[in-house]
């Protein structure tokens, strides 16, 4: 792993007008450089619009560092309870996002692709600190499309919804908690029932049969 390097938002700005690698401190080739600069640039642009604030808290530094062909920005939030954003840039345009609190307890992750949510948002009960999942959604170009689960602190699901392209679908309903099977299904958007996700389309199906 490179040296972990300070940076600031307007250091990032600034870098925008660079097209040399002089300025890091540590070497990598140039295209590399250009592709961590444009992240940066990604980041400064989106920066009125935060991917997640923190109530009564405020940036206070960011870290940003190269983890072989990954780079790393770390955001961290003074405040009552202090949090670090960590954003990791993946090869495939996916950004994955960490929040954990000061003492390294993960409290959500969360991924991106072009500013957008993708894929599987998983919220953690803080206080336990084993990463038991307090609740998950799930996006897909920024919209909620395929289940979003809640569960309580003994890993019961208490509120299951299922969305397409934004809209809710359905919800599954569970008798026994502790079991976790589903007893009734509520069909509230009928005529978006096609849109489901693939998986979710067949798993009613199922259901109804």
């Amino acid at each position: 792993m490179q040296a972990c390097a300070s940076f600031s938002i307007a250091r990032a700005t600034a870098m925008t007008q660079e097209n040399t690698c002089t300025s890091l401190p540590f070497k990598i080739p140039l295209r590399e450089y250009r592709a961590f600069r444009d992240a940066l640039i990604r980041i400064v642009m989106k920066e009125n619009q935060k991917i997640t604030t923190y109530p009564n808290s405020k940036n206070i530094k960011t870290e940003t560092y190269q983890d072989g062909d990954i780079f790393v920005t770390r955001h961290f939030y003074n405040g009552k309870n202090a949090f670090v954003k960590e954003l990791i840039f993946l090869q495939n345009g996916i950004t994955k996002v960490k929040h954990n609190t000061e003492k390294g307890v993960a409290s959500k992750l969360e991924h991106f692709v072009d500013g957008m949510r993708q894929g599987i948002e998983t919220r953690y009960f803080v206080a336990k600190a084993d990463g038991s999942v307090k609740s998950t959604k799930t996006y897909d170009q920024g919209k909620l499309h395929g289940a979003n689960i809640i569960y309580n602190e003994l890993g019961e699901i208490v509120k299951h919804e299922v969305f397409a392209t934004g809209k809710l679908v359905l919800k599954y309903l569970r008798e026994d908690s502790e079991s976790n099977e589903i007893t009734k299904v509520e069909v509230l958007d009928e005529a978006n029932v096609e849109n489901l996700p693939a998986d979710e389309l067949e798993k009613l199906q199922a259901l109804r049969s």
